[in-house]
C-alpha cells in the first residue's frame, strides 16, 4: 500500500492507494504552527477510522505548496510508519513543462496535470478548485502548456468579509437562488455562480489554445461542491494530486 500526501494551504489530505485504488482518504487542517506530533496524532485517528494499518504502508510521497511544511509533515509520517516519505519535486519524471523555470510551477497543478494526462491522454484542461482556483492545458503530447491562476471560492467568501466595513463572514453552502434576497445569500449566489461562471470562461479560453479539442477535468478540494453548477461537460475527480502522486512513485 502506498500513501500519498498533499499540503495545500488549506488542507494536508492524504490518500491510501492498494494498487491503483484508492483504499482511504481523509484530511486535517494545515496550521504551519502545529509541531510533527499533532499531525501525526490527526494521522493516526484518522487511520484507525479508516481501518488502515500503518505497517502496511510499502512507500510515501508528500507534496507541499506551503512553505515549511513538508519538514513538519514528513517527519509525522516517519514516527506513524517508520518510513521515509520522498518528496515530489519538479524535476522527477511526471510531465514535461513549457516554461523556463518548471520548479516555480505549483507541483499541485504539475501532479493533476501528469494524472488527468496519465488518465486519457490530451490535449487535457484542469481546472482545480481548492485555496486556489487554477486552469492549467496539457498538449496532446503530454506538455504542461500553462494556465491560469484566481482566487478560490473559500478565498472570495473571506476577502469580502475582510476587505469590506459590512458584509458577514459566510461559510461556503449552496446558495438558494441566483436571485438572493438577504446579504449572505446574495454573497453565496455571487460567489458560486461567479466561479462556475470563471471557470468555463477559462476552461473555453484555454482549450482554445489546444490544437485539436481538449477533454476537461475537474479536480480539488471544491470539485465536487462546484461540479453541479457547471454546464460544460467535465471529469469529476476531486484526487488528482493524489492519483499524481502514486504516479511519480512508480516512476521514480
Amino acid at each position: 500500500m502506498f500513501l500519498a500526501l498533499d499540503i495545500g494551504n488549506t488542507n494536508v489530505t492524504w490518500g491510501v492507494f492498494d494498487g491503483d485504488r484508492l483504499a482511504a482518504h481523509g484530511k486535517v487542517s494545515t496550521d504551519a504552527a502545529q509541531p510533527p506530533s499533532h499531525y501525526a496524532d490527526a494521522l493516526r485517528d484518522l487511520f484507525a477510522a479508516s481501518d488502515v494499518d500503518p505497517s502496511d504502508l510499502r512507500g510515501a510521497m508528500v507534496a507541499s505548496v506551503v512553505r515549511g511544511m513538508s519538514k513538519t509533515v514528513r517527519e509525522a509520517v516517519r514516527r506513524l510508519t517508520g518510513r521515509d516519505p520522498a518528496e515530489a519535486r519538479a524535476d522527477m519524471d511526471l510531465i514535461r513543462v513549457a516554461a523556463p523555470h518548471p520548479e516555480r510551477v505549483g507541483i499541485d497543478r504539475l501532479l493533476s496535470a501528469a494524472a488527468a494526462f496519465a488518465a486519457g491522454g490530451g490535449p487535457v484542461v484542469v481546472a482545480d478548485l481548492g485555496t486556489a482556483l487554477t486552469v492549467d492545458l496539457v498538449s496532446g503530447e503530454g506538455v504542461f502548456s500553462g494556465g491560469a491562476i484566481a482566487p478560490g471560492l473559500r478565498l472570495c467568501l473571506e476577502a469580502l468579509h475582510l476587505k469590506t466595513s459590512l458584509l458577514p463572514r459566510v461559510d461556503l453552502s449552496p446558495p438558494a437562488s441566483v436571485l438572493g434576497i438577504s446579504t449572505p445569500d446574495c454573497i453565496r449566489s455571487g460567489v458560486v455562480y461567479g466561479a462556475a461562471g470563471m471557470v468555463e470562461g477559462l476552461v473555453r479560453r484555454v482549450a482554445a489554445c489546444a490544437e485539436g479539442p481538449a477533454r476537461t477535468a475537474l479536480t480539488g478540494g471544491d470539485a465536487v461542491f462546484l461540479s453541479p453548477y457547471l454546464t460544460l461537460p467535465h471529469e469529476l475527480d476531486p484526487h488528482l494530486v493524489l492519483r499524481g502522486l502514486l504516479l511519480v512513485h512508480r516512476r521514480t
